[in-house]
């Protein structure tokens, strides 16, 4: 296994919000207007994402991969093909809950007349923002 090193993946868009350092990234190429359509043992984990420039649309990812193993676009124009590059979050560290937040909620009977609560249900998820 070669010695870690850093690789630097520059995107013609906007980096997507939800993508954070400790991520992991993965990229294959894909063929645009096919629907994406990729075979999973074509897809290579690049390795954790270490820095994120959303002024740049840069990402920085720390890899062992040899530079031979990275997936590489083949130019052809009559079929042409990009790199798709996306990441998946580790569910240890990005376990949601309501720590440092809170809801307050009032319940108020304007009638006159008397009313039981049976039940109340929240129901919470984590946000991508």
């Amino acid at each position: 296994m070669p010695p870690p090193f850093t690789l630097t993946l520059q995107f013609q868009y906007t980096i997507q919000d939800s993508v954070s350092v400790g991520d992991i990234a993965y990229a294959v190429v894909a063929v645009p207007n096919s629907g994406f359509n990729v075979n999973q043992q074509d897809i290579t984990q690049l390795g954790e994402i270490t820095a994120i420039d959303r002024v740049n649309n840069t990402i920085t990812v720390t890899t062992n991969l040899y530079v031979n193993q990275l997936p590489t676009p083949k130019p052809n124009p009559e079929r042409p093909e990009v790199l798709f590059v996306l990441f998946s979050k580790d569910n240890c560290h990005e376990y949601g809950s309501m720590l440092g937040y809170y809801g307050m909620f009032r319940f108020k009977n304007n009638s006159n007349k008397f009313a039981e609560l049976f039940n109340i249900t929240v129901d919470t998820f984590e946000s991508s923002n």
